[in-house]
C-alpha cells in the first residue's frame, strides 16, 4: 500500500483532528460496505492523528495509507462547507491537495 507522507505544525494537525471530529458519523449496521470501509479507514487515520497528537510537538512528520487519505478525502467531499473556520477550511483542503496529488 502507497504511503503518503506529511510534515506538518501542530495547528495543521489539530485543525485536521477537529474536521474529523466535527464531521464524525458511525454508520448503521445496514450501510452499505462502502460506506463502512470508509467509516473503518477514518477510524484508522483518527487514531493515527491523535497519537501523533499526544506528543505534543511544534511540527510533526508521519505517513498515512494511501487509502486513510483517500477515505478522509471522500468524506469531506460529502459537505458542501466545512465545518471549521474559513482559514482552517483552507489547511484542510493543501490536506487535500497533497493526498490528492500523491494517490494519482
Amino acid at each position: 500500500m502507497k504511503k503518503i507522507k506529511f510534515k506538518i505544525n501542530q495547528h495543521q494537525l489539530k485543525v485536521w483532528i477537529a474536521c474529523l471530529e466535527l464531521g464524525w458519523r458511525e454508520p448503521s449496521n445496514e450501510a452499505p460496505a462502502i460506506v463502512r470501509m470508509v467509516f473503518h479507514a477514518l477510524s484508522k487515520l483518527m487514531h493515527k492523528l491523535m497519537l501523533e497528537d499526544i506528543m505534543s510537538k511544534a511540527e510533526y512528520s508521519f505517513s498515512i495509507d494511501s487509502v486513510e487519505g483517500l477515505a478522509f478525502i471522500a468524506h469531506m467531499q460529502g459537505y458542501g462547507t466545512y465545518l471549521v473556520s474559513e482559514t482552517d477550511a483552507t489547511i484542510i483542503n493543501g490536506i487535500i491537495g497533497i493526498i490528492d496529488s500523491k494517490t494519482k
